[in-house]
C-alpha cells in the first residue's frame, strides 16, 4: 500500500547514501535515508533515518534500555522479546 521515490544518491565513507520520498496510504509524505555498504563486495543495507532520525541509534537506545529493565539479563530479554511487541 505503498511507494518508495528515488530522489538521490551519493558516495559516502562507508558506501551509498540514497534519499528517498516514502509515500504511504493516509500519510504525508515523509523522507527515508539508506545506508549502503560495499565493503563485503556486496551492496548491504547497515542505517536508515526516517525524517532525520537515526534508526541504528533509536534502537540501540532501546534495547540498551530494555535490556537495562531486566538487570543485564541478555537471555530474559530474549524471552520477553515476543511478549514487547
Amino acid at each position: 500500500g505503498g511507494r518508495l521515490e528515488y530522489k538521490s544518491s551519493r558516495k559516502i565513507k562507508n558506501g551509498y547514501e540514497i534519499r528517498n520520498i516514502a509515500y504511504l496510504k493516509g500519510e504525508s509524505p515523509f523522507e527515508v535515508t539508506f545506508l549502503v555498504s560495499d565493503k563485503s563486495g556486496k551492496n548491504l543495507f547497515y542505517n536508515m533515518f526516517i525524517e532525520g532520525v537515526n534508526m541504528l541509534l533509536t534502537e540501540r537506545t532501546e534495547i540498551g534500555a530494555l535490556l537495562d529493565q531486566r538487570g543485564g539479563d541478555l537471555n530474559r530479554l530474549i524471552s520477553d522479546l515476543p511478549k514487547i511487541g
